[in-house]
């Protein structure tokens, strides 16, 4: 007799490049148990700021290779550490949300980065693999 494991995922609203739809993704356990290991930041980030990005993302690129989509945009907060809300204007300016969605749907990271000199909506240290701009 075999038992079969569920696993928990976490669906979340995200606007669809190619026709511009809201289509769910998916936040796998263990990106939900990392977010709460990492503390409360990153565990309001996975609530709050993911989702905010991949609704109204201000840019959307492409994986050529995997066909991964990196959303890309800056949020209306960021947190302290305490876990209150900051007005993001307080940050660098070029600092981008990114959150990464693979070919299967699923969140596999999110994270601060910083944006390219002269397009603030292309990820520095993405752009090899996230070539191909969608929205």
């Amino acid at each position: 007799m075999s038992v079969k494991l569920t696993r928990l995922v976490m669906p979340i609203p995200a606007i669809d490049p190619v026709d511009g739809k809201i289509r769910n993704v998916l936040v796998a356990e263990d990106k939900i148990d990392r977010a709460v290991e990492f503390g409360m930041v990153t565990t309001i980030e996975m609530q709050k700021t993911m989702p905010e990005i991949i609704r109204r993302p201000r840019a959307i690129w492409e994986s050529p290779k995997s066909g991964a989509l990196l959303y890309v945009g800056q949020p209306e907060f960021m947190y302290d550490f305490h876990g209150e809300p900051i007005n993001y204007w307080h940050g660098n300016p070029s600092d981008i949300f990114v959150v990464l969605v693979d070919g299967n749907k699923f969140v596999r990271d999110w994270t601060w980065t910083e944006s390219v000199q002269g397009d603030q909506w292309q990820p520095k240290g993405w752009t090899v693999e996230f070539s191909l701009r969608v929205i």
